[in-house]
Protein backbone atom coordinates (compact mmCIF):
# COMPACT_ATOMS: atom_id res chain seq x y z
CA UNK A 1 0.00 0.00 0.00
CA UNK A 2 1.54 3.38 -1.06
CA UNK A 3 1.33 6.08 1.76
CA UNK A 4 -0.12 9.78 1.40
CA UNK A 5 1.56 13.09 1.27
CA UNK A 6 -0.14 16.12 2.94
CA UNK A 7 1.08 19.41 1.69
CA UNK A 8 0.01 22.30 3.92
CA UNK A 9 0.76 25.61 1.28
CA UNK A 10 -0.72 29.05 1.61
CA UNK A 11 0.99 32.30 1.92
CA UNK A 12 3.94 33.82 3.99
CA UNK A 13 2.05 34.90 7.28
CA UNK A 14 -1.64 32.86 6.91
CA UNK A 15 -0.15 30.39 10.00
CA UNK A 16 1.40 27.28 8.48
CA UNK A 17 4.32 27.39 10.65
CA UNK A 18 1.90 27.43 14.04
CA UNK A 19 -0.43 24.66 12.18
CA UNK A 20 2.53 22.73 11.07
CA UNK A 21 3.78 22.89 14.66
CA UNK A 22 0.17 21.74 16.12
CA UNK A 23 0.10 18.81 13.26
CA UNK A 24 3.53 17.37 14.58
CA UNK A 25 2.33 17.47 18.06
CA UNK A 26 -0.73 15.53 17.59
CA UNK A 27 -0.10 12.80 15.14
CA UNK A 28 3.31 11.51 15.80
CA UNK A 29 2.82 8.38 13.92
CA UNK A 30 3.43 10.67 10.35
CA UNK A 31 6.64 10.81 8.92
CA UNK A 32 7.67 15.03 9.18
CA UNK A 33 10.51 15.19 6.53
CA UNK A 34 13.41 17.95 7.12
CA UNK A 35 13.76 20.30 4.16
CA UNK A 36 17.03 21.73 3.84
CA UNK A 37 17.65 25.65 3.19
CA UNK A 38 20.75 27.61 2.87
CA UNK A 39 18.54 30.83 5.31
CA UNK A 40 19.67 31.55 8.89
CA UNK A 41 18.10 29.92 11.56
CA UNK A 42 15.29 32.29 12.88
CA UNK A 43 15.13 33.03 16.84
CA UNK A 44 13.65 29.51 18.39
CA UNK A 45 13.92 27.53 15.37
CA UNK A 46 16.31 24.47 15.19
CA UNK A 47 17.72 21.70 13.26
CA UNK A 48 14.76 20.16 13.42
CA UNK A 49 12.86 22.41 11.77
CA UNK A 50 15.24 23.13 9.15
CA UNK A 51 18.53 20.80 7.83
CA UNK A 52 20.50 24.20 7.36
CA UNK A 53 23.29 24.42 4.90
CA UNK A 54 25.57 26.57 3.10
CA UNK A 55 24.77 27.42 -0.71
CA UNK A 56 27.77 25.17 -2.08
CA UNK A 57 26.55 22.27 0.27
CA UNK A 58 22.54 22.87 -1.53
CA UNK A 59 23.65 23.34 -4.97
CA UNK A 60 25.93 20.14 -5.13
CA UNK A 61 22.89 18.22 -2.90
CA UNK A 62 20.54 19.83 -5.77
CA UNK A 63 22.90 18.63 -8.68
CA UNK A 64 23.23 15.12 -7.57
CA UNK A 65 18.88 14.57 -7.73
CA UNK A 66 18.42 15.07 -3.86
CA UNK A 67 15.45 16.63 -3.63
CA UNK A 68 11.72 16.57 -5.23
CA UNK A 69 11.27 19.94 -5.21
CA UNK A 70 13.45 23.47 -4.85
CA UNK A 71 13.05 26.85 -4.63
CA UNK A 72 14.58 29.82 -4.43
CA UNK A 73 12.90 32.88 -2.90
CA UNK A 74 13.62 35.66 0.15
CA UNK A 75 17.29 35.20 -1.69
CA UNK A 76 17.38 31.66 -0.09
CA UNK A 77 17.38 28.09 -1.78
CA UNK A 78 14.75 25.89 -0.05
CA UNK A 79 14.56 21.84 -1.19
CA UNK A 80 12.41 18.91 -0.13
CA UNK A 81 14.75 15.91 0.22
CA UNK A 82 13.46 12.99 -2.40
CA UNK A 83 14.74 10.25 -0.48
CA UNK A 84 13.11 10.93 3.00
CA UNK A 85 9.63 10.93 1.76
CA UNK A 86 10.03 8.73 -1.49
CA UNK A 87 11.15 5.55 1.03
CA UNK A 88 8.20 6.85 3.62
CA UNK A 89 5.69 6.57 1.14
CA UNK A 90 6.84 3.11 -0.16
CA UNK A 91 6.27 1.32 3.48
CA UNK A 92 2.67 2.95 3.49
CA UNK A 93 3.24 6.10 5.76
CA UNK A 94 1.63 9.49 6.08
CA UNK A 95 4.09 11.87 4.81
CA UNK A 96 3.40 15.58 5.95
CA UNK A 97 5.07 18.88 4.87
CA UNK A 98 4.54 22.52 4.64
CA UNK A 99 5.80 23.75 1.25
CA UNK A 100 5.48 26.53 -0.68
CA UNK A 101 3.52 26.76 -3.91
CA UNK A 102 5.87 27.20 -6.41
CA UNK A 103 7.41 23.92 -4.42
CA UNK A 104 4.04 22.19 -4.89
CA UNK A 105 3.91 22.48 -8.84
CA UNK A 106 7.40 21.09 -9.02
CA UNK A 107 6.19 18.00 -6.89
CA UNK A 108 3.61 17.33 -8.49
CA UNK A 109 5.26 16.74 -11.57
CA UNK A 110 7.34 13.96 -9.69
CA UNK A 111 4.51 12.47 -7.41
CA UNK A 112 1.26 11.11 -8.59
CA UNK A 113 -1.59 13.56 -7.88
CA UNK A 114 -3.82 11.06 -6.02
CA UNK A 115 -0.68 10.00 -3.55
CA UNK A 116 -0.82 14.11 -2.53
CA UNK A 117 -3.50 15.86 -0.75
CA UNK A 118 -3.20 19.47 -0.49
CA UNK A 119 -4.72 21.77 2.46
CA UNK A 120 -4.24 25.76 1.83
CA UNK A 121 -3.73 28.17 4.41
CA UNK A 122 -5.17 31.03 3.78
CA UNK A 123 -5.81 34.07 6.51
CA UNK A 124 -7.32 36.61 4.74
CA UNK A 125 -6.84 39.73 2.64
CA UNK A 126 -3.11 41.19 2.07
CA UNK A 127 -3.41 43.72 4.87
CA UNK A 128 -3.71 41.04 7.49
CA UNK A 129 -0.72 38.71 6.05
CA UNK A 130 1.46 41.81 6.35
CA UNK A 131 0.67 42.64 9.90
CA UNK A 132 1.65 39.09 10.68
CA UNK A 133 4.94 38.93 8.69
CA UNK A 134 5.81 42.73 10.64
CA UNK A 135 4.97 40.68 14.02
CA UNK A 136 7.20 37.33 13.28
CA UNK A 137 9.95 39.50 11.61
CA UNK A 138 10.88 43.19 10.49
CA UNK A 139 10.67 43.65 7.11
CA UNK A 140 12.02 46.24 5.00
CA UNK A 141 9.08 47.59 2.58
CA UNK A 142 10.89 46.75 -0.61
CA UNK A 143 10.67 42.91 0.68
CA UNK A 144 7.17 43.46 1.88
CA UNK A 145 6.04 44.85 -1.53
CA UNK A 146 8.19 41.69 -3.19
CA UNK A 147 5.55 39.44 -0.39
CA UNK A 148 2.73 41.12 -1.47
CA UNK A 149 3.22 40.28 -5.34
CA UNK A 150 4.08 36.53 -4.08
CA UNK A 151 0.83 36.57 -2.19
CA UNK A 152 -1.28 37.48 -5.47
CA UNK A 153 0.79 34.68 -7.13
CA UNK A 154 -0.17 32.13 -4.55
CA UNK A 155 -3.61 33.10 -4.10
CA UNK A 156 -4.35 31.98 -7.91
CA UNK A 157 -3.26 28.17 -6.63
CA UNK A 158 -6.05 27.91 -4.62
CA UNK A 159 -8.60 26.60 -6.75
CA UNK A 160 -5.87 23.16 -7.02
CA UNK A 161 -5.68 22.59 -3.28
CA UNK A 162 -8.22 19.70 -1.94
CA UNK A 163 -9.03 21.75 1.17
CA UNK A 164 -8.92 25.16 2.09
CA UNK A 165 -8.64 26.09 5.47
CA UNK A 166 -9.47 29.92 6.65
CA UNK A 167 -6.80 30.89 9.52
CA UNK A 168 -8.45 34.02 10.64
CA UNK A 169 -7.20 35.91 13.36
CA UNK A 170 -8.28 34.98 17.00
CA UNK A 171 -9.56 32.05 15.71
CA UNK A 172 -6.34 29.61 16.18
CA UNK A 173 -8.42 26.75 18.26
CA UNK A 174 -10.90 26.59 15.48
CA UNK A 175 -8.82 26.22 12.45
CA UNK A 176 -6.84 23.51 14.37
CA UNK A 177 -10.19 21.97 15.19
CA UNK A 178 -10.98 22.31 11.38
CA UNK A 179 -7.33 21.03 10.60
CA UNK A 180 -8.16 17.37 12.59
CA UNK A 181 -11.33 16.97 10.89
CA UNK A 182 -9.13 17.18 7.52
CA UNK A 183 -6.63 14.91 8.31
CA UNK A 184 -8.44 12.42 9.68
CA UNK A 185 -10.67 12.44 7.09
CA UNK A 186 -7.73 11.84 5.03
CA UNK A 187 -5.94 8.95 6.73
CA UNK A 188 -9.19 7.08 6.92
Amino acid sequence: MQGKLILLVGPSGSGKGTLFSFVKEKYSEFVYPTSWTTRAPRAKESGKTYNFVSEAEFLTAKEGDAFLETDHHYNNYYGTPAREIQEALTAGKIVFHELEINGVKQLLQKLPREQVKIIFVTAGEWSELAKRIAEREPVAPDELEKRRLHYEEEMTFLPQADFVLRNEQGKLEETKQELSTILDSIVR
